[in-house]
């Protein structure tokens, strides 16, 4: 890509980017809808072991997919500076041989621990055995997941979206018959549960790794991207370094929706169901917000690597102007349709009675995790991740772990303070990564002519 065509980006090409993302996005996370929604058929007690188990599950994965989120703005940078194809397949293959290590650890420990924690909760036993069978099950599964987040990003980084769209709507398309064929039962399979959902989930986590190196194999755009080569200890270097701050930030945010969400229990097994079914609708919402960060994450580390700094401040705008449209209208959809909403996921009256109320507070809730996400992927591709780690800690846990001492511990609350306490978190992570990036763009001009000098 040459350094002129990052001068003046337009909305277009982003879209281009940012649309294939944010369908993969919504795809990925419509396997989770489904879990959720067939585990509340079959019952309060298989959807709330799910959810814990899923709340478990999700605090290390999202510190893990800060080492993916670390490729894609390498391989960009890369891109801008117009370095060669194999050069970046070695960066690549780097990449992918430490996500198989870091993923494949993941998994023995979520073998191991989960039956270690979940004892210390007042839990009824099939929740807590629906828990760790899924967890168990879903393990089998995480090494693939290395290999697709490596790839996938590397396929980001380079500009190309579609294919991992694609890929994403089969990976659904596979979910959906597999849940119910293991969560439910068809024909001689017996009706599993948890232990299904977690089953069928490391079925498709196969499916994925096997189509994204199929990919770079076979599609003649992509085999020059190869990811071949020996270990380049710089490169594993470069994602470690990049990557660590940004799982960290991913973890303690997770870590605040996982505190609250075990805070939740002490209101009862209904209200658990309630969150997480809240939590999952606004979570699939957020894959909107999370697919525009990432477009937005690529365009700017390739006009960082060409040192294009007009394009970084340009992209950046447009990047908060198209954040604030779509969150914005998606608030609006939280605020005046929430039974609608509610029903979809079901039928029993005590659990969507609560949801409702939590998803009238998640339309603030939106607006500023949209935003938080969009300030850290411009960060992410100006790689400036160390401070996207400060501020969120900061955030979530010096504003959010405050406030959630102050509501449990001084006074009585009901379970809808844990949504307001999530909103004040999100929206100071927001404004100290907002504030950050304009910052930093103010000083790039300066530092590409220095660097030149």
């Amino acid at each position: 890509m040459s350094p002129s065509a990052l001068e003046l980006p337009r909305l277009s090409r982003l879209v281009r980017l940012a649309g294939p993302i944010v369908f993969a996005q919504i795809a990925f996370f419509g396997m989770n809808t489904t879990d959720t929604i067939v585990a509340g058929q079959l019952g309060a007690d298989v959807l709330a072991g799910v959810a814990l188990g899923g709340t478990m599950l999700m605090i290390g994965m999202t510190f893990l997919l800060g080492f993916g989120l670390a490729v894609s703005p390498g391989v960009a940078h890369r891109i801008g500076e117009q370095r060669e194809a194999a050069e970046i397949g070695r960066f690549s293959a780097s990449a992918l041989r430490l996500m198989v290590v870091l993923w494949t650890l993941w998994g023995v420990l979520l073998w191991l621990f989960p039956p270690l924690v979940l004892d210390q909760l007042s839990l009824e036993p099939a929740v807590r055995d629906g828990a760790v069978s899924y967890l168990r099950a879903l393990s089998l599964g995480t090494p693939f997941l290395g290999v697709f987040f490596a790839l996938r990003n590397t396929l980001e980084g380079l500009g190309h979206s579609r294919p991992v769209m694609w890929i994403g709507f089969t990976a659904l398309l596979l979910n959906i018959p597999l849940d119910l064929a293991l969560m439910s039962g068809w024909g001689p399979l017996p009706a599993l549960g948890a232990l299904g959902c977690g089953l069928a989930t490391a079925l498709v986590q196969m499916w994925l790794a096997a189509a994204m190196v199929w990919l770079f194999w076979r599609d003649p755009r992509f085999v020059p991207y190869q990811p071949r080569g020996a270990w380049q200890p710089e490169a594993g270097r470069e994602v470690l370094q990049q990557g660590f701050p940004i799982g960290a930030a991913l973890a303690s945010e997770t870590a605040l929706f996982a505190t609250g969400g075990l805070l939740m229990t002490r209101f009862g097994t209904e209200t658990i169901g309630a969150s997480q079914i809240a939590l999952n609708f606004t979570g699939m919402m957020f894959m909107i917000a999370l697919g525009l960060g990432q477009a937005v994450a690529v365009l700017i580390g390739q006009a960082a690597g060409a040192r294009q700094a007009a394009a970084v401040r340009r992209i950046g705008a447009l990047g908060y102007q198209s954040m604030c449209v779509l969150s914005g209208l998606i608030a609006l959809l939280l605020l005046s349709m929430p039974s609608p909403i509610v029903a979809l996921y079901t039928d029993d009256a005590a659990v969507a009675a609560i949801a409702v109320s939590f998803l009238r507070i998640a339309g603030v809730f939106h607006l500023v995790d949209a935003l938080q996400a969009l300030g850290s992927g411009m960060l992410r591709g100006l790689k400036d991740t160390a401070f996207v780690m400060q501020a969120t800690t900061f955030a979530y846990w010096g504003v959010g772990g405050a406030a959630f001492i102050w509501l449990f511990h001084f006074k009585a609350s009901g379970a809808q303070a844990v949504w307001w306490v999530y909103c004040a978190a999100l929206a100071a992570a927001a404004a100290l990564l907002g504030i950050r990036f304009a910052w930093q763009v103010r000083r790039l001009p300066a530092r590409y002519q220095e660097s030149q000098t």
